[in-house]
């Protein structure tokens, strides 16, 4: 993942972030799971001098058809808004079928790494009524507008690109591939 910001009353900033994640997630009949895991990332800020971003990410979420909340944490060295931080919370609500139509709200949920830009995200998506995972997420982050496809190929891969623009100083750009083992 790769892109830039404008720090509030600072410089213009670049990053880059790559990472890695595991989680398991348990069915309860057609629409009820559970997914928990642990993420890992790290990467670096330029404003000018060079911070090295890396944080620890456990995570749990439950979804229910209509509602879907979940929470955690990270630990690590991270930059907000160009100051350092070392642990933040994580928080997730979606309001709506994930299948059909959905409302969002997340707070330091994007992998790789939330840090340093899209801490916040607000927006709606659709699952083209697909009971595969398949979805297409769009709305506003601090790193601008953004769009979130989220295409399961086969055998158990997903391609999961993201894009965010706000200014020619604060957009993202990201790729992240995901592989569902035992998925059926």
């Amino acid at each position: 993942m790769q892109g830039g910001y404008h720090e509030t009353c600072g410089p213009d900033h670049t990053y880059n972030i790559g990472g890695v994640g595991v989680s398991q997630t348990h069915k309860y009949g057609e629409f009820q799971k559970l997914n928990y895991g642990i993420r890992g990332y790290i990467g670096q800020d330029w404003n000018g001098g060079k911070v090295t971003v890396y944080g620890v990410n456990p995570y749990i979420k439950y979804d229910f058809r209509l509602i879907g909340i979940g929470g955690g944490g990270h630990l690590g060295n991270l930059i907000f808004d160009g100051d350092e931080l070392n642990l933040f919370p994580q928080l997730d609500l979606r309001l709506g079928p994930y299948d059909i139509f959905f409302v969002e709200a997340q707070l330091a949920d994007h992998f790789p790494g939330s840090w340093p830009a899209t801490v916040f995200k607000l927006g709606i998506g659709t699952g083209f009524e697909l009971k595969d995972g398949t979805s297409l997420r769009f709305g506003i982050s601090d790193a601008g507008f953004y769009l979130n496809p989220y295409i399961p190929i086969e055998n158990g891969l997903v391609v999961d690109p993201f894009f965010s623009y706000g200014d020619k100083s604060t957009y993202q750009i990201g790729l992240r591939l995901h592989y569902r083992l035992n998925y059926k």
